[in-house]
């Protein structure tokens, strides 16, 4: 279970101006639950998805994944725990260019020293229908292809937790829907925990659970 306690985090913009992205936000998201976090550009939720993931740190609250208080971690620690429990899906992919899909995809284990698991590597390609594309580019890949590399990417280390930024706010209509229905069949048939920060109510509509943000606080 993901605990969100009284989290704030603030920004300091010149010497006497401070803006308050998050203000007091509490929730929790169950082991194995796909959430979906919305609001105005500005309400909070790309911050506090950040913060989820252990990228960025609150000014005050705590983030609790089970026991673990990563608000307290040391920087270290931190990294290491968000490289083994936490995926990430962004909206601009963040594939490297001159890495193969392939390449890409492992990449996150390679970094490790350690060596992709082979039968969640064939279930992933063949899940995310990538089989044909492992030898191309990013610039050979079409918007969703590179999106479906990036959740591959994401989930090669075999997080229990995917955290994901405007997941299809760069794609066409029908890119999105396939990538909408590969992040359901990632929750529903691996029991993975998803969070999702999406601007789309349609593809928040799909969902059992949505938290809405304004001005940093839950509505």
């Amino acid at each position: 279970m993901i605990t969100i306690n009284e989290l704030r985090k603030c920004y300091t913009l010149g010497e006497n101006n401070t803006v308050t992205a998050l203000d007091g936000v509490s929730f929790e998201v169950n082991d194995g639950e796909l959430v979906f976090v919305m609001g105005k550009s500005g309400s909070g939720k790309s911050t506090l998805l950040h913060i989820l993931g252990g990228i960025d740190r609150p000014t005050s609250g705590s983030i609790k994944y089970g026991d673990i208080d990563i608000s307290s971690l040391s920087e270290r620690k931190l990294a290491r725990f968000r490289r083994d429990n936490i995926g990430f899906v962004f909206q601009d992919y963040n594939l490297v260019p001159e890495l193969t899909a392939a390449e890409n995809i492992k990449y996150p284990v390679l970094l490790a020293g350690k060596k992709p698991d082979r039968r969640l590597w064939e279930h992933l390609i063949s899940t995310l229908e990538l089989g044909d594309r492992l030898e191309h580019l990013p610039s050979q890949l079409s918007g969703g292809q590179q999106q479906r590399v990036a959740i591959a990417r994401a989930l090669i280390s075999d997080p229990q937790v995917i955290l994901c930024d405007e997941p299809t706010g760069n794609l066409d209509s029908e890119a999105a829907e396939n990538v909408h229905n590969m992040l359901f069949r990632l929750n529903s048939d691996l029991k993975k925990t998803v969070v999702i920060v999406t601007h789309d109510p349609d593809f928040a509509r799909k969902g059992k659970r949505t938290i809405t943000l304004m001005d940093g606080r839950i509505t």
